[in-house]
């Protein structure tokens, strides 16, 4: 009989075999064989593991040519493999612990690598389903080599994006997370992308947090060109800023590199440290900031009118925009709503003063007869009739009026009337925006 187990054989001639004393004839050592005398008809025989890995055995069993009257064990000792490409570990259950002053590897049913240490820790190193295991993961990853990769197929240029590697977290159903910390007292953490694998020359973009300001860099190193920044929606080019500090919106220049000045489409300096917006009817205005008025530099139209023609000056004199709470049943009279522009004009003969207004009006009446009108210092100067929508009543109508006046010097108040034609109740919409602008385009000196 042969036994290579790590394991004890009872072995019973004639009956089945079991541990106890009446329950075996002779008793077969791990790793030997031997040869026992019969006669025989059958046998029985029983093993018991000692390996810690509650492996069954696998036992040879001989018949004899030749009689014999003594029995005869021999040991043969564990094979030992001194070098080789491959090693075989059978899956299991955990096995017990190792002697003091050694370790035991197994695997477990799901293929996953341990150690067992002699006081009975347990600690899985490697996860079939995670390269790194948990132990790894949970714990510090550290880099032994200077300047080392990680490097994954990242890219997957030969199929689709869902074939590229991505982080994504274990915890069912929640973000994922990507964190940078520094270590110790250090204050900043920064994520840098190079343009080149050559990262000591190359074009850089850095996002960067350093505890005063959260930053975005585009930077260069070495033999690498600075490049501008750019933003991207629905993959066409919104906003860039380029390497010499101006700025381009859709393509367009917005702002010079050296200072904060508006341009045109065409590059022409039309405002110098100022702003600029847009009315309802596309006209354009310019204010200077530290200043009621701005100087232009090129003929201006506004809604087709010439404002200036390079020597001319814009002085706003008011700007209202609010959504005032007004309403009157009053019928065939001039009414008053409560808002308006006050200011001080110059008011020479070839100066023009420019109004635009903006209203939203509502009468619960449909196909109501209105008349707006613009008055100054309550007298009515331009007026406009309309009629609001059919229908049911209720529904608002926006009324522009863009109109211009020589003013005389002095302060002047300007303000909107209306005029209600038809029986019921004329308001003003508070869901819209009613807007009143008041300049004066000074005639060249």
């Amino acid at each position: 009989m042969l036994n290579p187990n790590d394991g004890v054989c009872y072995v019973k001639i004639n009956g089945p075999a079991g541990p106890s004393i009446a329950g075996w004839d002779w008793k077969v050592p791990s790793q030997s064989y031997c040869q026992l005398p019969g006669p025989w008809e059958s046998l029985g025989v029983y093993y018991l593991d000692q390996s810690g890995s509650g492996r069954a055995a696998e036992i040879n069993v001989y018949e004899l040519d030749s009689s014999i009257s003594v029995p005869s064990f021999i040991a043969i000792g564990r094979a030992v493999q001194m070098a080789g490409s491959t090693m075989d570990i059978s899956t299991g259950s955990q096995p017990s612990n190792p002697p003091t002053g050694s370790i035991r590897l197994w695997v477990d049913g799901n293929n996953n690598l341990h150690l067992l240490a002699a006081d009975g820790t347990d600690v899985q190193e490697v996860d079939t389903n995670d390269p790194l295991g948990p132990t790894l993961l949970q714990g510090t990853l550290v880099n032994p080599v200077l300047a080392t990769r990680a490097q994954s197929n990242f890219s997957n240029a030969s199929g689709p994006q869902s074939g590229r590697v991505h982080f994504q977290t274990s915890e069912a159903n929640q973000i994922t997370s990507i964190g940078v910390a520094p270590n110790g007292s250090a204050s900043s953490s920064q994520l840098i992308l190079n343009n080149n694998s050559d990262v000591m020359n190359a074009s850089r973009l850095l996002l960067r947090e350093d505890g005063t300001a959260a930053q975005i860099w585009a930077d260069q190193i070495g033999s690498g060109t600075l490049l501008p920044i750019i933003f991207y929606v629905g993959g066409a080019e919104r906003l860039r800023i380029n390497t010499d500090a101006s700025l381009t919106l859709n393509n367009n220049a917005v702002l010079n590199s050296s200072g904060p000045d508006i341009i045109s489409q065409s590059g022409a300096l039309i405002a110098g440290n100022g702003f600029l917006f847009i009315g309802s009817q596309k006209d354009v205005y310019f204010q200077r900031l530290a200043a009621t008025s701005v100087q232009l530099n090129a003929n201006l139209t506004l809604a087709g009118r010439l404002i200036s023609n390079g020597a001319g000056i814009v002085k706003p004199i008011g700007f209202y925009v609010g959504a005032p709470s007004w309403s009157s049943a009053t019928i065939n009279t001039w009414l008053t709503p409560p808002f308006s522009i006050a200011g001080t004009f110059r008011g020479l003969t070839n100066d023009v003063t420019m109004i635009d207004l903006d209203i939203v009006l509502v009468h619960n009446v449909a196909n109501a007869q209105i008349v707006v009108g613009l008055a100054i210092d309550g007298s009515l100067q331009h007026y406009h009739n309309d009629v609001l929508p059919s229908g049911a009543g209720n529904v608002p109508k926006s009324i522009h009026i863009s109109t211009q006046f020589n003013i005389g010097p002095g302060s002047h108040t300007i303000t909107c009337q209306v005029y209600n034609r038809t029986s019921g109740t004329l308001s003003m919409d508070v869901g819209s925006h009613t807007l009143l602008r008041v300049y004066e385009v000074w005639a060249a000196s």
